[in-house]
């Protein structure tokens, strides 16, 4: 008898309700429809994906409640039927393309993103020519593997490659005599191999090859000044033997605290500190350069001091 008055219990779908106010002169009713919907299904758009195409069937799931939706988020594709939640997709774009499939209805949505990568057909590999060296170690010569991913392998003689999917690994330990190396790239789309062979004549006279032995120093002292363009920036100085995504610089004052940092071998301390670049006092100040040794593939530490002297 309450105009309104709540009610309970409500089941799925739709449910008519009938508003009715009589005395003994008349009646009249009105009715109203109530809804209930149960919380969307919780999407799930499939697992992320490379392949070689332009075109690819989706795995979303099938709602038990409320309505699907496949939509762009980046890249570019074409839907057949957006609202198919194993719908094909066309025109898929080179690179990276995110797709959302969205589960909805009057409760809420629930959506989850899906990554279809489109790769083109790697490059072809190389290997550079034949070489001849002593000492059994040296420095591998493959091209980039760009968009795809390379694997050296021994396919006869013998010898440790510090880092199998560098092109220009560093390799120890060679056999004596022909060694035989495969340069192998790979993508969804196809795989191209090259051949390398390195003969290894045996100990060096002098020890090993310069081209592949690590060699730097480090001033010991640097004068940031505006007088001349001579010792402004300290900065180890490599010629050889190191990795150079494998680097990092680190200044100390006297109290030990940080006043620069450099993950890069060409970028050195200018003597200044902060964002906003203040000039550091003259005097005596540790360093600390931490690298990998392009060959042997070990991390190496070295600690020292430098004078700056305005």
């Amino acid at each position: 008898t309450n105009p309104q008055s709540g009610i309970t219990n409500v089941g799925l779908g739709d449910h008519i309700f009938q508003w009715k106010v009589s005395n003994s002169c008349a009646a009249d009713s009105v009715e109203v429809i109530v809804t209930r919907y149960e919380i969307p299904t919780l999407a799930t758009a499939g697992d992320d994906i490379t392949i070689c195409g332009t075109d690819y069937t989706l795995t979303g799931n099938t709602p038990v409640y409320g309505d699907g939706m496949w939509n762009l988020v980046s890249g570019s594709a074409n839907f057949l039927d957006a609202t198919n939640p194993t719908s094909t997709v066309s025109n898929l774009g080179v690179g990276e393309n995110i797709l959302q499939w969205t589960i909805s209805n009057a409760c809420g949505n629930n959506p989850d993103l899906v990554s279809i990568t489109v790769e083109t057909t790697p490059p072809i590999a190389t290997t550079g020519p034949e070489q001849t060296i002593c000492g059994g170690e040296t420095i591998l010569s493959g091209n980039s593997p760009q968009n795809g991913v390379g694997e050296w392998t021994i396919t006869s003689g013998g010898g440790k490659i510090t880092d199998p999917s560098d092109s220009t690994s560093g390799i120890i330990e060679l056999a004596l005599g022909q060694n035989t190396f495969l340069w192998t790239i790979t993508n969804s789309c196809s795989s191209s191999s090259a051949t390398l062979t390195i003969n290894n004549t045996g100990q060096c006279q002098d020890e090993d090859s310069l081209n592949n032995e690590l060699l730097f120093y480090v001033p010991n002292s640097f004068t940031p000044d505006n007088f001349d363009e001579l010792n402004k920036v300290f900065q180890p100085i490599f010629t050889s033997g190191y990795e150079p995504q494998k680097f990092t610089l680190y200044i100390f004052n006297r109290w030990g605290e940080i006043v620069f940092e450099s993950h890069n071998a060409d970028i050195g301390w200018k003597g200044t500190y902060g964002t906003d670049e203040r000039l550091a006092q003259d005097g005596v100040y540790t360093w600390k350069i931490i690298f990998t040794d392009k060959l042997k593939q070990e991390e190496h530490t070295v600690v020292g001091h430098v004078v700056l002297l305005r």
